[in-house]
């Protein structure tokens, strides 16, 4: 498969969710590393620090839309603006706990948002090519333990999961009816497991309230200590969007899905994960706590992805173990906090990243 510089070098990506922690580090792996012209659109960044600030993107990128996904008249300005050859959507409402708090935000964010992007891309003369990025909570999950397939069914009990599901759902209807036509654009979803690596400070992530406790010598208490979670650093995923983006180029199909989580050796779950990041972090102040869980909300309890279609198909796997995967993210955050400019740091990590 063609390099990613060479690709992507010089093509018009439209990146919606640019403000979050995932499309934050796709946006500048695309601008800095792959040299394309990346515009981003996406609210104003909900956490202070946040990704987006702390590398200056809004410098960087040609250009940031402050814009919501679900006003069209402002979306349809962007498209014809930018004239995208690829759009990456990432745009969304990711937050268990959030969905939870505001379930008919995440359903209208999740599917109706989806759906003004793919018909702002119907609209576009020149058929940009889309991936669409939903989640591995996507599948109906009866706790069987087995990694789910790209053909597994739909569903989710919890708002969140539910509204991934749908999206996908949707998705697959909206471009069957109407990117099917020679040289329509190609439209593919990428559920990817749970991602962690430096700059994500959202609400409810693990990884958040670890660098909370560890940098002030606190205790954190975990949600679901036993949970397996498909645990994967921000750039292997990175990595698999961008192998996406490339093969849906000549893609026969309108659609086509693929998983991105690592293999089984690679498993842990959330009490392991918090352990090695404590330990990593080298402070041994910290203990971990858990609450009654009988008090919290549903939440999945095992999280497996088979990725086998990705490693045919794309040549991708992950290439940082989970060790690596922890050291690179504590490394991140400790760099940050003992010298506060990250951006040499950030720019290190992907260009040793892409040359491993």
């Amino acid at each position: 498969m063609e390099s990613h510089q060479n690709y992507y070098k010089g093509k018009r990506i439209l990146v919606t969710g640019s403000t979050g922690f995932v499309g934050g580090w796709l946006s500048l792996t695309l601008q800095s590393f792959c040299e394309s012209k990346v515009y981003g659109l996406g609210l104003n960044p909900i956490t202070d620090p946040s990704f987006f600030t702390a590398l200056n993107l809004d410098q960087i990128l040609e250009k940031n839309y402050i814009v919501n996904i679900l006003n069209k008249k402002d979306l349809v300005e962007v498209f014809d603006e930018v004239k995208p050859d690829i759009v990456f959507h990432l745009a969304a409402q990711p937050i268990v706990g959030i969905s939870y708090e505001e379930p008919l935000e995440t359903f209208d964010v999740n599917i109706m948002g989806t759906l003004n992007v793919l018909d702002c891309i119907r609209k576009q003369p020149n058929n940009p090519n889309c991936v669409i990025v939903t989640s591995d909570k996507c599948y109906q999950n009866l706790e069987l333990g087995l990694p789910f397939k790209e053909g597994d069914p739909m569903g989710g009990f919890d708002p969140d999961s539910a509204s991934k599901g749908a999206c996908e759902l949707v998705t697959e209807s909206f471009v069957t009816s109407f990117f099917n036509s020679p040289g329509s654009s190609r439209v593919a979803s990428a559920r990817a497991g749970n991602i962690i690596g430096g700059g994500d400070w959202s609400q409810g992530r693990i990884v958040t309230d670890l660098v909370n406790a560890a940098s002030n010598n606190e205790n954190i208490e975990l949600r679901n200590p036993a949970a397996i979670r498909p645990w994967q650093h921000v750039l292997d995923v990175v990595n698999g969007y961008l192998k996406l983006g490339q093969h849906i180029d000549n893609n026969k199909d309108a659609f086509t899905a693929y998983n991105f989580g690592p293999p089984k050796t690679h498993e842990l779950n959330v009490l392991d994960l918090a352990s090695s990041f404590i330990k990593f972090w080298g402070n041994q102040n910290v203990n971990v706590k858990t609450p009654d869980s009988s008090s919290l909300p549903y939440e999945s309890k095992i999280l497996r992805l088979d990725s086998t279609k990705a490693a045919e198909d794309l040549c991708w796997s992950t290439k940082l173990s989970q060790s690596e995967t922890i050291q690179w993210t504590v490394d991140w955050y400790k760099f940050l906090l003992e010298h506060d400019n990250v951006e040499k740091k950030t720019h290190a990590d992907i260009k040793n990243f892409f040359i491993l």
